[in-house]
């Protein structure tokens, strides 16, 4: 009985080491022999503990395909594809039957008079008024009507703005108005007529207006000009010894200069005026005033840095130092040099040769300032610079 047991334990073990239950069975017949007959059943016995789980068998072959199942619910519409390419055009279809005879159109006018067949027939009635003609042309003028009355003095108009004018002092506009302005083009003032006679307002000097872009600079240094309020003020800065700090331009086809300006100079030996030049050698002449000593002064110089030669210096000198008026004539082979007061009346105060001052004779003239001392930066305002 223990060989069988250990037989159908041997059995089972080698049923789950092959997996084949063909191999089981014979092997089970030879361990057991035939089977008996059934026996009486037993008892049920104990249930035993799990075995171990066997390993996965083989994949058996594809089942039958089961029934469809039920149909699901529709899906939700997707959104519209784009608009197909457009297609061809049909054929013209056929003519569509007669549309019903239109309304009867009004009568047409009524036509001419036939000839008269014997006798007269009733009058017909009267035609309706024709289309007015177009306007026939406008008759000549009549004769010009006499005079009506003169008409009352209408209200006196407001007081008219005052005439300006400009003229040589003396010829004044005659028929003057009261408040006219005569602009002397010849004098130092300006006139006012005042409903009897011509009344002088000044001194008002007749300028001719210095551009600073037609000049150039000669020994700069730290000189400056400015033209913001008019003219052309020149400013230098205070040095020791001679340094001519020179504005010049062009001579061109000119003869004469006249330097209308107003000086700022303090000490004994600044100088400003006018200055005459020689650009082929750099030699100078200047008319110039220095206002410590009261005088004025014709020098020549080799350079704006050389000491002078003087031509002409006067002492005791006593011009208008609010407006100084300084001129210098090319005349032949000598030059004229002039002062004024006013810029009308000219004093002719040397006339020296040409090559006395310079090599051959000058070819641009301006104005300058020598400081000539250390305390004070000396300036001037040119106020007119006329050339002839």
């Amino acid at each position: 009985m223990a060989d069988r047991g250990r037989n159908l334990n041997l059995l089972n073990q080698t049923k789950l080491a092959t997996q084949n239950n063909a191999l089981y069975q014979l092997l089970k017949n030879l361990l057991t022999g035939g089977t008996g007959a059934t026996g009486v059943t037993g008892s049920t016995g104990f249930t035993g503990s799990t075995g171990f789980t066997g390993a996965t068998g083989p994949t058996g072959s594809t089942g039958r395909t089961g029934s469809t199942g039920p149909t699901g619910s529709t899906g939700s519409t997707g959104s519209t594809g784009s608009t197909g390419s457009t297609g061809i055009t049909g054929a013209i279809g056929a003519t569509g039957p007669t549309g019903s005879t239109g309304a009867t159109g009004s009568t047409g006018s009524t036509g001419a008079t036939g000839a008269d067949g014997g006798g007269s027939g009733s009058t017909g009635p009267t035609g309706s008024t024709g289309l007015t003609g177009s306007t026939g042309p406008t008759g000549s003028t009549g004769p010009t009507g006499s005079t009506g009355p003169t008409g009352a003095t209408g209200t006196t108009g407001t007081t008219g703005t005052a005439n300006i004018s400009s003229t040589a002092v003396g010829s004044e506009p005659g028929s003057p108005g009261t408040g006219d302005l005569d602009l002397y083009s010849n004098g130092f003032a300006i006139a006012r007529y005042d409903g009897a006679a011509w009344q002088p307002w000044g001194p008002l000097y007749k300028f001719t207006k210095p551009v600073d872009g037609d000049f150039s600079w000669t020994n700069q240094g730290g000189a400056s000009v400015d033209t913001t309020n008019g003219g052309i003020y020149l400013l230098v800065p205070a040095a020791a010894g001679q340094n001519l700090r020179i504005r010049k331009k062009s001579i061109s086809a000119n003869t004469r200069v006249e330097l209308g300006f107003s000086p700022n100079i303090m000490g004994t030996t600044p100088q400003a005026g006018l200055l005459l030049r020689e650009s082929g050698t750099g030699k100078l002449s200047t008319l110039a005033v220095a206002a410590g000593l009261g005088q004025f002064a014709i020098q020549h110089w080799a350079s704006p840095t050389s000491a002078p030669t003087n031509d002409l210096v006067s002492i005791n000198w006593t011009p208008n130092f609010a407006m100084l008026w300084f001129a210098a004539a090319l005349s032949g082979s000598n030059i004229l040099y002039y002062t004024s007061t006013d810029g009308q009346h000219w004093i002719l105060v040397l006339t020296i040769a040409k090559t006395t001052q310079f090599t051959t004779a000058p070819d641009e003239w301006g104005f300058f300032i020598n400081a000539g001392q250390v305390t004070f930066g000396p300036a001037l305002t040119v106020a007119s610079f006329k050339e002839s």
